[in-house]
C-alpha cells in the first residue's frame, strides 16, 4: 500500500511540473490572452459598480491570501501541532512556494490589467498569482491535517468541504477585482498543488522511515519539566 502511495504521489508530481512547464510557456507566448480577456470582461459585467456589496465582500475575502495572513495561519499550525514534523515540513513547503512563485513573477514581468479596471492597487507582476499559489498550498495542507488527525469522521467531512471553499472564493476574488487574468490563477494554483504534493511526499516518508517528529519530542519534554515543576511549587 505504502509502495502504491509513493507512486500516486510522484506521479502527481510529474504531471504537475510537466503542465507548470506548458501552461507557463502557453501564457508568456499570448496563446491565453483571448480566453482572458473573456473571462476578465465576464466578471466585469456581473460584479457591477465599485463600493457595492460584491467590492467589499471580495475585498475581504482576499485578503485571507495575503502574505500576513499565511504566516499567521503557520504560526497557529506550528502553535497548535507544537512543531511537530508535519507542520514543519508543510510549513517549510509554504515558504518555499511562496518564493518560487515570486521568482517566476520577476523573472517574466507579465503586466496586470488595465489600472483603470481594477479594484485594487496592485505593484507587484501578475503571473503567476501569489494569492491562488500560496491559498491553494496553505488550505491544501490544512485538509491535509486535518485527514491525517484523530478528529471523528463527523467534523472532517464538515471542516474539509468550510476549508476548500476559502481558496476558491480567493480565487475568484482576484478575478473580480480585476488584478489578475484567468491564467495568472491557473498558474499559481498549479504551482501550490506542485510545492503541496512535493511537502506531502517528504511527510509521507519521513513518517514512514523514521521517528523523527520534528521539535515535538523536545517541547513536549520541557513543558512536562515546566508542569512539574510547578506541582513541586
Amino acid at each position: 500500500m505504502k509502495k502504491y502511495k509513493y507512486i500516486i504521489l510522484i506521479l502527481a508530481l510529474i504531471i504537475l511540473v510537466s503542465f507548470y512547464i506548458s501552461w507557463t510557456i502557453i501564457v508568456l507566448k499570448g496563446y491565453t490572452n483571448k480566453l482572458d480577456n473573456s473571462v476578465l470582461e465576464f466578471f466585469i459585467d456581473i460584479r457591477g459598480e465599485k463600493g457595492n456589496f460584491l467590492y467589499y465582500f471580495n475585498r475581504i475575502i482576499t485578503e485571507f491570501g495575503y502574505t500576513y495572513a499565511v504566516i499567521a495561519i503557520v504560526i497557529i499550525l506550528l502553535i497548535i501541532f507544537r512543531c511537530n514534523m508535519k507542520s514543519l515540513v508543510l510549513g517549510t513547503g509554504m515558504g518555499l512556494a511562496a518564493l518560487f512563485n515570486e521568482s517566476i513573477k520577476n523573472a517574466y514581468k507579465r503586466e496586470r490589467p488595465n489600472e483603470l479596471i481594477r479594484w485594487q492597487v496592485e505593484n507587484s507582476h501578475s503571473y503567476p498569482s501569489g494569492h491562488s499559489n500560496i491559498s491553494t498550498i496553505v488550505y491544501g495542507s490544512i485538509i491535509y491535517l486535518i485527514l491525517k488527525s484523530n478528529i471523528n469522521k463527523k467534523y472532517k467531512m464538515i471542516f474539509i468541504p468550510i476549508t476548500a471553499f476559502i481558496p476558491i472564493l480567493i480565487y475568484i476574488s482576484r478575478l473580480m477585482l480585476s488584478v489578475h487574468y484567468f491564467s495568472d490563477i491557473i498558474g499559481g494554483i498549479t504551482n501550490g498543488l506542485l510545492f503541496l504534493t512535493l511537502s506531502i511526499l517528504i511527510v509521507e516518508i519521513l513518517e514512514d522511515k523514521t521517528n523523527f517528529d520534528g521539535l515535538r519530542p523536545l517541547i513536549d519534554k520541557k513543558l512536562k519539566r515546566e508542569e512539574k515543576e510547578a506541582l513541586n511549587d
